[in-house]
Order: C-alpha cells, then sequence, then structure tokens
C-alpha cells in the first residue's frame, strides 16, 4: 500500500511539473507582447477635450472618441449594480477568471451547437477594451485571461468598475457612461435615473442592434430584461421592476446641441491644435474655458440669419449663391470674445468670415484715419472741403472720388464731415496728414492684415477682417487702449493643471485717453439725427449711449456697421463671397445697421447691463462754443453747442459776433438771444 502511495506521489509531482512547465510555456508564449504591469498603472486613456462656455457649461467636445471620464462615486449605484447583474455576477469573488462562468457556457453552447452564452467577466472585457486586438482567436483569449489576472492584481475591484464604465461603447459614437448620458439624455452620468441605467447597460451586449435611436422596440425589451436580471441579482425587487418596465424610452438626446457657436469652436479649435498640437487636443482631455455667452451667440445668430434670409428672398442671384454675413461682440474693456457668427450655415461653408474674410471696410475705416488727425492736433471743429478733387494715381490715371449721395456741402467741420460720412472731405484730411502717418495707429489699434498707405484708404480701401475692426473701435471706449480678442480663458490638462490661464487679452496704448474720448464723442454723433447711424435710434429703438459707424463699398458689395457702448462691441458684415452686389441702395445702414441694432438693443436689456455714459478723463477741455463762429460762446449767442478738445487744441477767443454793442444795455434771455 506504501508502495502504492509513493507511486502516486511520484506521478502527480511529475505530471504536476509537466503541467507547471506547460502553463508556464504558455505564459511565457502568450505573455509577450501583453502590457507590462508598469503600462496597466500608467494606463491614460484617450478623453475628450471639453470646451465650456462663459459660465461653465460644456458647449462642444472634440475626440477621436467622444469620451469623458467619471469617478465611481459620480456613477449611480443603479447602473453598477445592473453592469453586475447583466456582465459578472460573481465579481467580487474572482481574480479576474470565473472558471465556473466558463465551464457552465461551454456547455450550454456544445448543447445549443452555437455560441449563446459568454463567460467574459468585466475584467476580461476592460482588458479586451484597453490593450487587445477585438480579432476573435484562440490566442487572444489566452492573452485576455493572462491581462485581466495582471490587472487584478494591479488595480482594485473599484478602480476596475470605474475603468469599465469610462471604457466600454454605447453605440452612435459614445464611450464610456458619461457620454453616452449626454448622448441618450442629454444630462450627466450621476443624474441619471433606474430606467436609464438599464437602457444604458442594455446597450452593452450591442450598441447598433440595441440603439433606442434606430431600433426603439428592441431597446425597450433589452431594457426590460436588464430590469429583470437585476431583480433576480437581488439588487431590485420585482415589484419595482415592474413598475420601471411600464416607462417609455424617454430619450432626451444632445443632437440639437451638436454644432452649437460652431464657428466658435472652430476658431477655438484651430488656436489649440496650433499651440499644443492634434494629439494632445483629440486624445488629452483637456477642459477649455472660453469667453463665449451662448445668450449673446443665440441672439447673433438669430438677428443675423434673419436679414440673410430676408435679402436671399429678394436675391437677383439663385440660391446656389446665398448671402452671406457676420457678427462678431466683445466686451470692450477685455476683449473678450462673445459671440461669433462666421456665416449663414456651418454646415455648408466652415469658412470664417468674422475672422479669415479680407474685406473691403468702406467708411466704417475712417475712424482710425480721425483718430489719427486727432492725434495730430486736429479738432472737431476745424473746417474741411467737401467739394470735388482729382488725384493722380501711380500708374498715371486721375482719380475722382464720389460721395454716397454725388452731392457736395461745402465747407464743414471734422465732426460733420464723420457724421455725414463725406468721402471728399474724408480724402483731404488723409491728404493733409499723410497715409504714412495713418498707418502706425491703425497697427497700434490692432489690424495687421496688408494695407497700401494710397489716398484711397480714405474710402476704406484696403481689406480686414470683421474681428480686427471690430477690435480696433474698442481703442475707443476703452481709454485710448487696445486690448487683443480673445476667446480662451484657462486650459487645464487631464489632471486639472493649469496649462495657460488669463483674464485679458494682451494690451496696449493705441490713442491718448484724451484722443479716445474725443473719438467716442463724433462717433457719438454717427447716431444722432442727421448721422448715418440714426437709423438705430429711430427705427430700432436702441437709445442708449453708443457709437458707431456704417461702412459700404462701391457697387453695395460690402455692407458694414461696427459700434460700440460703455460695455459692449459689435461688428455686423453682410455680402456676397463672391463680392456681388446686394443690390441698388443696400449700403451699411440698410443692411448691417438693422442686424447691429436689434442685437445690441435685445442684449443689454436681456444682459441686464445698467446704461452707462462713456468715462471722459479730467484732463480732457470741455467747452460751450458758439454754433456761428466755433468760438467760445458767450451768454449772447443764439445757438450755443458743446465740443470737447485734447488739451492745448482748445480755441481761446470768446465770440465777438454776439455781444452787448458798445454804448447800450442789453439784456440776454432765456433763451440765450439778445433783447433791446
Amino acid at each position: 500500500m506504501r508502495w502504492f502511495l509513493k507511486k502516486v506521489l511520484f506521478y502527480t509531482l511529475i505530471w504536476g511539473f509537466i503541467y507547471s512547465a506547460a502553463l508556464g510555456g504558455v505564459v511565457l508564449y502568450f505573455g509577450r507582447g501583453l502590457p507590462s504591469l508598469e503600462q496597466l498603472e500608467r494606463f491614460r486613456p484617450k478623453l475628450a477635450t471639453l470646451i465650456y462656455d462663459a459660465d461653465g457649461k460644456v458647449l462642444q467636445e472634440l475626440a477621436e472618441e467622444r469620451r469623458v471620464a467619471v469617478l465611481l462615486d459620480q456613477i449611480p449605484e443603479d447602473f453598477v449594480h445592473a453592469v453586475l447583474a447583466v456582465e459578472d455576477r460573481d465579481f467580487y469573488n474572482h481574480n479576474g477568471l470565473n472558471f465556473l462562468a466558463i465551464i457552465r457556457a461551454t456547455l450550454v453552447n456544445l448543447s445549443a451547437g452555437r455560441i449563446v452564452q459568454g463567460a467574459s467577466t468585466i475584467t476580461q472585457q476592460l482588458a479586451r477594451n484597453l490593450f487587445l486586438s477585438m480579432k476573435i482567436s484562440f490566442s487572444r483569449k489566452i492573452k485576455e485571461a493572462l491581462t485581466a489576472i495582471r490587472i487584478e492584481r494591479t488595480y482594485t475591484k473599484e478602480e476596475i468598475l470605474e475603468m469599465y464604465a469610462n471604457q466600454v461603447y454605447f453605440g452612435h459614437g459614445a464611450w464610456g457612461v458619461q457620454a453616452a448620458a449626454q448622448t441618450y439624455f442629454d444630462k450627466d452620468a450621476w443624474d441619471l435615473t433606474l430606467e436609464e441605467c438599464a437602457l444604458l447597460v442594455g446597450l452593452l451586449k450591442s450598441p447598433s442592434r440595441y440603439s433606442p435611436i434606430l431600433h426603439p422596440d428592441l431597446a425597450l425589451r433589452r431594457r426590460n430584461s436588464v430590469l429583470d436580471k437585476m431583480a433576480d441579482f437581488g439588487v431590485l425587487s420585482k415589484e419595482r421592476a415592474e413598475e420601471v418596465k411600464a416607462r417609455p424610452l424617454g430619450l432626451h438626446t444632445a443632437s440639437e446641441k451638436i454644432g452649437e457657436a460652431p464657428y466658435f469652436v472652430e476658431y477655438v479649435r484651430q488656436y489649440l491644435v496650433e499651440k499644443y498640437g492634434s494629439k494632445l487636443v483629440y486624445k488629452g482631455g483637456l477642459r477649455v474655458y472660453t469667453t463665449l455667452d451662448r445668450t449673446l451667440q443665440s441672439l447673433s445668430e438669430e438677428f443675423l440669419l434673419e436679414k440673410l434670409r430676408e435679402l436671399q428672398a429678394n436675391s437677383p442671384y439663385p440660391d446656389s449663391l446665398p448671402v452671406q454675413g457676420a457678427l462678431v461682440a466683445l466686451n470692450t474693456h477685455t476683449g473678450h470674445i462673445l459671440a461669433m457668427v462666421g456665416g449663414r450655415d456651418f454646415r455648408e461653408s466652415q469658412f470664417n468670415r468674422a475672422v479669415q474674410a479680407l474685406r473691403q471696410p468702406g467708411s466704417a475705416f475712417k475712424p482710425v484715419i480721425y483718430a489719427a488727425a486727432i492725434d495730430n492736433g486736429w479738432r472737431t471743429i476745424d473746417t474741411l472741403l467737401d467739394v470735388p478733387i482729382t488725384l493722380p494715381m501711380p500708374d498715371g490715371t486721375l482719380w475722382r472720388p464720389e460721395n454716397y449721395d454725388r452731392t457736395f456741402l461745402g465747407p464743414i467741420t471734422l465732426r460733420e464731415a464723420l457724421k455725414k460720412s463725406r468721402n471728399l472731405a474724408t480724402v483731404r484730411l488723409l491728404m493733409d496728414i499723410r497715409p504714412e502717418t495713418v498707418i502706425p495707429y491703425v497697427r497700434q489699434m490692432g489690424i495687421i492684415s496688408p494695407l497700401r498707405p494710397v489716398y484711397s484708404m480714405a474710402l476704406g480701401t484696403n481689406e480686414m477682417t470683421l474681428l480686427e475692426l471690430t477690435a480696433a473701435y474698442c481703442t475707443f471706449p476703452n481709454r485710448g487702449i487696445w486690448v487683443e480678442p480673445i476667446a480662451v480663458l484657462r486650459v487645464e490638462d487631464r489632471e486639472g493643471r493649469v496649462l495657460e490661464e488669463r483674464e485679458y487679452g494682451g494690451k496696449r496704448e493705441a490713442l491718448s485717453p484724451e484722443t479716445a474720448a474725443v473719438m467716442v464723442s463724433l462717433l457719438q454723433s454717427v447716431m444722432e439725427p442727421g448721422g448715418t447711424g440714426y437709423g438705430a435710434r429711430k427705427w430700432y429703438g436702441f437709445t442708449r449711449p453708443a457709437g458707431g459707424k456704417t461702412g459700404t463699398t462701391g457697387n453695395f458689395a460690402d455692407a458694414w456697421f461696427v459700434g460700440f457702448t460703455p460695455q459692449l462691441a459689435a461688428g455686423v458684415w453682410v455680402g456676397y463671397d463672391e463680392k456681388l452686389s446686394l443690390g441698388p441702395r443696400k449700403a451699411g445702414a440698410a443692411v448691417a445697421l438693422p442686424v447691429w441694432a436689434k442685437f445690441m438693443k435685445t442684449a443689454h436689456d436681456t444682459l441686464g447691463l445698467p446704461v452707462a455714459d462713456f468715462p471722459v478723463p479730467p484732463t480732457v477741455v470741455r467747452l460751450d462754443l458758439c454754433a456761428e463762429t466755433l468760438k467760445i460762446a458767450t451768454p449772447y449767442c443764439p445757438k450755443v453747442i458743446h465740443e470737447i478738445f485734447v488739451p492745448g487744441t482748445e480755441p481761446a477767443d470768446t465770440c465777438e459776433l454776439h455781444c452787448p454793442l458798445p454804448g447800450r444795455r442789453s439784456v440776454p434771455s432765456r433763451r440765450g438771444r439778445l433783447e433791446f
């Protein structure tokens, strides 16, 4: 008997050695190419970059795979229970492999003559999703099992569940439970209800077959099957399961959010890729906090598209030549881009006309010339001649500029010339200060597009972008400080480390505070009766303190309006990409100004911005002048105007036309008129 036991022990040891050697050989052979423990510990899944609006709400995702990681304690217990009930009931009792489940599945499949039951644990599924090919083969199953064992040795059960919930595919491009919650229910994972959790877990078996979007009936049956399994697993009462099964799918897809503020998002995406590279942007899980105000963005799209549809309905061209437009809104002090529309339909054209289109601004460029003139000693009361002029061009031809209405006003003040947008007077102003003097001011005010120092620049013939010109206008209400327009405030990596952060764009002094204050006053005149921007007051009820300027190019190919209040600046451009005419009389005042006025009025009212006056530096000189002599008014001047001056340029003489006659006693009336 002892001899027999020794023999059994001997052969047991021999076969144990052979089995161990064979198993070791299998592990050694199939273990080649498996992820190391270090790889497992340092595993970093691809994560979507999230772009947030100014209120911290997700605006858009940038990813090769739509995936947003969440912590296990942010995932509802109902979701975890459903996963365990359906995918791995012995999860907490195995070390990565469930041998009883393997044997059970093998017998069931052999009996059925086909594969009807799986045996992969959650850990095996995670191993497959994270590291291995999806190609079905014997070697892959071995590698999957070995990797699962390594994962179990490296991570806790809770960490495995968290990785699993963030890695599995739910269909329609959604990877992970957070992306799935947003895709199917337009909510965050932690807000999922029981029935929603059951629906998502039901998708894991076959996301396309059980898609609630494509196959709602199948999805409903699959969801109810998950609820039954949860009840059978003991994490849900049968009564509760039956109650929830009676509920509809309750889908609320986020499809309507896809493409929200697309031109702005694309502008941000290009910035990120240029600075951080596409790999980090699409796989690194950045958090990007932007300046976009959703309310203003919605208003900008509404009012611009309303006007474009109106113009298209009356267009002499086919719909294949759509009328395009752009609008950009900025915070005048910070440079924050609050709204951006780059065209009528991003799906048809991704070309961003707010930042990429170089167009002639026409008279909307004149304020830059007038600012250079004021900064070089010109005054609002100085006289310009609004009469015909002929200028020789470098090619030997003669240039005869004209006013918009082809009339001439003769001698007018600089204020009247800008208010009424008189081309001939502006050309004469530019002739006096010289184009070469203006160029540095243009650059200081942030316009970097190519410029030609020619006299026709008085009429805005140099091309530039809408964003450039709108940001330049912000210099006026911002006391002469140009602020770089910015869209991104903060960028964080996936760990929450701040990669960049700034509250303002780059700043520099482009104009003296006094010159800026004079320009604000001049541009406020444009909004008064007789000014080209008066329609904003008269027809659209925009009564807040504001300044602005219309712009129209030859043949009505471009229509502009750029303007500002103390808080906001906005620019509007309308035209055809092909630079065709918008039609007779389709000037900036008729086409762009209505969009600007509606947007600015509604924006200020909706945001609850207080009615505010423009701040004026204490160094600025303000005087009451006689309207007739443009000298310091006396109590006897019948009409008085209020003017503003850069210190040192104000008139020193008092009106001599309206004064008491020698030897006579006269008393000024309450209206300032003399009575004898």
